[in-house]
């Protein structure tokens, strides 16, 4: 049975400006600089660290950033100085933290897993999701106040259930992904990785067929899904037998059908290899009613690169969060974030990262 609970109360999120949705535009970044936050920084009793999701409030000219401490779930409200057109140290500052409640508005026992996070400025909601997690067989989509107290949940659909490893979502590989759809009554979410019965997790040799749905977001219905395939891991692991994978870690709209996407790609011993592509659900199949796309013919979402963060020349944190910013001389910001990992894995920073986009019409 799919589980859904009515989302009330949807408003306008800000303006995004709209482009011919028939074919890609080429777009490129400029980046205008990095910033750093050490691991271990305390702030209001609070380590900051595992910053997976970001957005931008334009009513407050703020950022918020969703934390993926399974053990204590919190949203941080902090400040990104941009005003001189570049982002250094010491442009960063956290103002609040938010613990995030569950619905029976105590504090969660069943660990979940934060990863992405959207603001809606007025009212003043915010749409978060998690993966699944050990335990918790659902990923899921939720609203909640500015407060963190929960308002409502979307709707499931029953093929991203997780049952053991036969079918559904797979552990840590859930909803990373949130973005707004071509209106207000649009979200769209997405797994990091295949649903079992989609295919297989990334390997040296062959990417990963994840899903992306829409949901409603004036009544919490799921809708359209389609499928992305996420590029094969970047680089062997030292040792060879090492962990590795590569994932869709979030997606940030352009235009009605038309978004950034983030890949992730990690090797031990290897780094990090963080890659940007424009990609859209226009041509693309809706397979809501496919609960297995193995031997089905399908179109998947098209996507072209549009930056490898390689190119950059600095060494990549594990980049998850993504936002648009504010205006630069009347060009569109984005920001992006790393989740440190607590450090759990060795030495790690949170890592924001600037650019400028640039606007270009290009021929097919």
């Amino acid at each position: 049975m799919c589980r859904m609970v009515y989302v009330a109360a949807l408003f306008c999120f800000g303006s995004i400006q709209a482009f011919a949705s028939g074919s890609f535009h080429r777009y490129s970044l400029d980046f205008i600089g990095e910033a750093q936050v050490e691991s271990g920084f305390i702030y209001e009793g609070t380590v900051v660290g595992g910053l997976s999701g970001i957005d931008y409030n334009k009513l407050t000219k703020s950022y918020v950033a969703i934390s993926d401490d399974r053990s204590a779930p919190r949203f941080y409200d902090l400040t990104i100085d941009l005003s001189d057109g570049s982002l250094s140290n010491g442009d960063i500052a956290f103002t609040r933290v938010t613990e995030i409640l569950d619905k029976d508005g105590l504090l969660f026992t069943n660990l979940p897993d934060p990863e992405g996070i959207r603001v809606l400025p007025f009212p003043g909601l915010l749409y978060w999701t998690s993966e699944r997690t050990d335990g918790n067989t659902t990923p899921f989509t939720r609203v909640m106040s500015a407060t963190g107290a929960y308002l409502a949940e979307f709707e499931l659909p029953e093929k991203f259930v997780g049952v053991a490893d036969v079918s559904g979502t797979r552990n840590n590989v859930g909803f990373e992904s949130i973005t707004y759809g071509n209106n207000r009554n649009s979200l769209v979410v997405a797994n990091e990785s295949a649903l079992v019965q989609d295919g297989e997790r990334a390997s040296l040799t062959d990417g990963s067929p994840t899903r992306v749905l829409k949901l409603n977001a004036r009544n919490g219905k799921a809708r359209e899904e389609y499928i992305y395939r996420v590029d094969r891991i970047a680089k062997a692991p030292i040792p060879a037998d090492g962990f590795a994978d590569s994932g869709l870690v979030e997606l940030l709209t352009l235009d009605d059908d038309l978004f950034i996407a983030m890949e992730r790609s990690f090797s031990l011993g290897a780094g990090y290899t963080i890659k940007l592509y424009l990609t859209t659900t226009r041509w693309a199949t809706d397979v809501s009613e496919i609960d297995s796309i193995k031997d089905k013919k399908i179109r998947p979402m098209r996507k072209r690169l549009l930056l490898d963060l390689d190119d950059l020349g600095i060494t990549l944190d594990n980049v998850e969060g993504m936002t648009f910013g504010p205006n630069i001389k009347g060009k569109r910001s984005l920001i992006l974030v790393s989740d440190d990992n607590f450090s759990a894995f060795g030495p790690q920073v949170n890592q924001f990262l600037a650019f400028v986009i640039e606007e270009k019409h290009w021929r097919k």
